[in-house]
């Protein structure tokens, strides 16, 4: 007992030490943070070098791209180029992947040996491979593809595998987009037949100035002058040769000297898919309604009033020195005055169909307002033939009917022949002549005939009047405006081109 009580009070009487010494714990954390340090510093290296690395990569790659980009661009110009300059498509693909291959070259890629294939429309030059294919946006359209490859090498990331280096791989696609537009004056006297269609151009035997204000004489063909009248129009455009007297003036509305345009290359039709002037083409075709045939002062329609035949249409003064007709819109066959006279017609707005020839030969006046007229025949006015129409615009051919912008229209290739009253004595479809006084506002389209106008006089509105027809030939005094756009008809120009622009779509 004695023993364990001295052995306590030594105990108790043992200084005590404290735990957790200030000097002794911070030497204990710099030893731990050292150690994790030393740990985790192969890592943290390998980290950085692998950033360092994945940039380098992707720097390489947007480098890649930019080339692919441009090489794909360079083809596409070089295709449309080589089309330009009257290339085949197999001429031009070929020209397109040289001139893609030779840029990507250019921009760093590896060549080398290049190889053609004209079936497969590839061309395969090492790390560069272009191919000529079908558009995107459009296929129709051609489009280069040019894909290039590149091998760089790793460095750091070599301790974590095996490879020497990382393949990367751009791919650029450039579209050739090719629109055909229209430039140049409009014109107002236009002669649609090509050379090899048959057309014979315009013809122009006048002895005063022909004039086109704001507009230009435009033809498929030729164009000829055999007078002494001047021209006075905004272009005088042929696809083939332009001959026009050494003494003749040509200037524009301004005054200035004109320079004509022989082959000029052609023009389409610009009427020719219009959906309204198709209709009633056809219309025209199958119409089955009666004949207006004036002569000795009657017409066979009803007098005075009308009586339910013939569209409503009726005559006053029949049989008299003087007959006076009303004319609904409707069907009829054929037009025909041959005798007697005089006659006027007043057409009201509307739509006229006539499947037969349209004969105005005897001292006739002709008036209508919003008024087209359809043929499937020939047009012939002559001896004191007056005629004054004009087209609806497109509120009035919405409101009463009619083609906006359109007054007469045909799509006839007949001529004139011997068997109906032939008095202008020539082989057109559409002819006029014997003192003609003709003011039309609107369009004159007869595509597959050709129109003729002689006399004294052929005057046009002063307003909008085009005349479009296969072939053209006139003499006396002409005069047209291109301003039927106003009125709804189609819009167009002097020259039709095609516009080439490319574009990477991919």
């Amino acid at each position: 007992m004695r023993l364990g009580l001295s052995l306590w009070s030594r105990l108790a009487r043992r200084p005590r030490q404290r735990v957790g010494d200030g000097a002794a714990l911070a030497r204990d954390r710099r030893a731990g943070v050292a150690l994790i340090t030393a740990l985790s510093m192969p890592v943290l290296l390998m980290s950085v070098a692998m950033g360092v690395e994945v940039s380098h990569w992707s720097a390489q790659q947007l480098d890649l791209q930019r080339t692919a980009d441009l090489a794909s661009l360079a083809g596409a110009n070089a295709y449309g180029s080589a089309l330009a300059q009257g290339d085949t498509a197999a001429q031009a693909a070929a020209a397109a992947a040289a001139g893609a291959a030779d840029v990507a070259e250019l921009n760093g890629a590896a060549g080398g040996s290049r190889s053609w294939s004209p079936g497969a429309k590839t061309l395969t030059d090492n790390q560069i491979t272009v191919l000529i294919t079908s558009g995107v946006r459009n296929a129709a359209d051609p489009a280069v593809q040019v894909t290039v490859g590149r091998a760089v090498p790793l460095l750091f990331a070599r301790i974590a595998t095996t490879g020497e280096a990382v393949s990367l791989v751009a791919r650029g696609t450039a579209e050739d987009t090719s629109t055909q537009q229209w430039s140049g004056a409009q014109p107002c006297v236009a002669a649609l037949k090509t050379a090899a269609q048959g057309g014979s151009g315009i013809t122009y035997t006048g002895w005063t100035t022909m004039s086109a204000i704001g507009c230009s004489v435009r033809s498929n063909a030729n164009i000829v002058e055999t007078g002494s009248g001047g021209w006075n129009t905004e272009g005088i455009i042929a696809a083939g040769t332009v001959t026009i007297p050494f003494w003749v003036s040509n200037t524009d509305n301004k005054g200035a000297t004109l320079t004509p345009h022989p082959n000029a290359g052609t023009i389409p039709d610009a009427l020719a898919s219009n959906p309204a002037l198709t209709a009633a083409f056809k219309q025209a075709a199958q119409s089955t309604g009666s004949q207006i045939a004036c002569s000795n002062q009657h017409c066979g329609l009803p007098e005075g009033a009308p009586n339910g035949t013939f569209n409503g249409s009726y005559c006053s003064g029949q049989g008299t020195g003087s007959v006076t007709c009303t004319l609904q819109p409707g069907s009829y066959s054929n037009f025909e005055v041959t005798g007697g006279g005089p006659y006027t017609f007043n057409l009201q707005p509307g739509m006229y169909y006539f499947n037969g020839n349209i004969d105005l030969t005897n001292y006739t006046t002709t008036n209508g307002s919003a008024v087209t007229i359809v043929t499937t025949g020939t047009f012939n006015g002559a001896n004191t033939f007056n005629f004054n129409l004009s087209a609806p615009d497109a509120t009035q051919a919405a409101s009463t009917g009619g083609i906006a912008g359109i007054a007469i229209a045909g799509n006839s290739a007949a001529t004139i022949s011997s068997s109906t009253a032939n008095a202008c004595n020539n082989t057109s479809t559409i002819a006029v002549c014997g003192n003609p006084q003709v003011h039309i506002t609107g369009v004159l389209y007869f595509p597959n005939g050709t129109f003729s106008g002689q006399g004294s006089t052929t005057a046009a509105s002063s307003s909008c009047f085009e005349l479009l027809a296969g072939s053209v030939s006139l003499s006396g005094d002409s005069g047209y405006s291109g301003t039927c756009p106003s009125l709804g008809a189609p819009g167009f120009g002097s020259f039709y081109s095609a516009v080439t622009s490319v574009a990477l779509v991919q």
